[in-house]
């Protein structure tokens, strides 16, 4: 047995005052105040009747061979027919410690800590609040299966190592109908100032077996190589030292 509550799940009520399953298995709620709820098995969709609390008093619940739902609310009867035009998705943006076109490829070096994703849903029928999205990022294991439907109209992906990938997102409206999936292929580049400090690295460890029993000094360089990027500065002064050591 599963309990749903509007605090967890984002259901417009917790109050249920009828509910009836139509031919496709989706099942409608009346709530005490909320509208109809439309549960598929995996999301709930809340439809609001009116702008009037008793409008969204729904009582009964009935669907016709038609397809057609009816709606028994505390301000009179409501008929209801489920849109059939699906909605349209567009990725509005994509913020990468700058903001980027949101075209259909993005590169970034990956020393961009963050790399955050903004799309939204169109629909004619159903509002911005109402709409539910689910994405994946392709290429990057632990996100690569498609997420639950949300209210959320952004992503955010933090240290993407280097390599490529495609951000897939689609959305859905009140009626339960499916965008087709909006795409973004994503590039993460090796960063010029790593680069060199890991060829500065292979380079010290491809003498290591010559010098390192002997040396103190170089030990103490290769040890700095190993530290972030951050402390690159203080390298350089350590390995001019070094050097004088290994003179002296």
């Amino acid at each position: 047995m599963h309990h749903f509550t509007a605090e967890q799940f984002g259901l417009s009520a917790n109050g249920i005052l009828a509910l009836i399953a139509d031919s496709q298995g989706n099942i409608w709620m009346g709530t005490s105040g909320g509208g109809v709820l439309r549960y598929d098995g995996h999301t709930f969709q809340s439809i609001r009747l009116g702008p009037s609390a008793l409008e969204n008093m729904v009582e009964a619940v009935l669907c016709d061979r038609l397809g057609r739902l009816w709606f028994g609310t505390r301000a009179g009867l409501v008929a209801y027919q489920p849109g059939r035009t699906p909605p349209r998705l567009v990725i509005r943006e994509v913020m990468a410690g700058t903001r980027l076109a949101a075209s259909e490829a993005v590169s970034c070096p990956e020393s961009t800590p963050e790399i955050r994703i903004h799309f939204q849903g169109i629909s004619f029928r159903t509002g911005a609040g109402q709409m539910r999205y689910s994405h994946r990022l392709l290429g990057h294991g632990p996100t690569e299966q498609w997420s639950a439907f949300t209210a959320a109209d952004a992503v955010a992906y933090n240290a993407l190592p280097v390599g490529e990938y495609c951000f897939e997102v689609r959305t859905m409206d009140r009626d339960g109908l499916l965008s087709e999936v909006a795409s973004l292929e994503m590039q993460i580049l090796p960063d010029a100032k790593t680069e060199r400090i890991h060829a500065l690295e292979n380079v010290l460890r491809a003498t290591d077996h010559v010098v390192h029993s002997q040396s103190w000094a170089m030990r103490q360089v290769l040890e700095q190589t190993r530290r972030p990027t951050a402390t690159c500065g203080r390298l350089s002064k350590r390995a001019r030292s070094a050097k004088t050591c290994s003179t002296a």
